[in-house]
């Protein structure tokens, strides 16, 4: 579990790094899915994050992003 709590905290930074002003959603975000990236046989439901804001901040490319670097399937993730 340390390497994934690692790796998340690396996932973090590398976000601040590639979205400029969005540090707080960034840190929210990451709070939101930490128990499910560390502990995922413990999730009896889905965890769902509802990011909302206007058209081209960034929304889809931050989860697309997460995805990414957190190496989950994409069958893992609804966006």
């Amino acid at each position: 579990m340390k390497t994934k709590m690692e790796k998340l905290s690396q996932v973090k930074a590398q976000l601040k790094k590639e979205f400029i002003g969005i540090d707080e959603v960034i840190d929210k975000v990451t709070e939101s899915i930490t128990s499910w990236y560390l502990i995922p046989e413990m999730n009896d439901r889905p965890v769902i994050v509802n990011l909302w804001g206007l058209t081209g901040t960034g929304k889809t490319s931050l989860v697309n992003m997460v995805i990414e670097q957190v190496e989950r399937r994409s069958t893992d993730v609804v966006i």
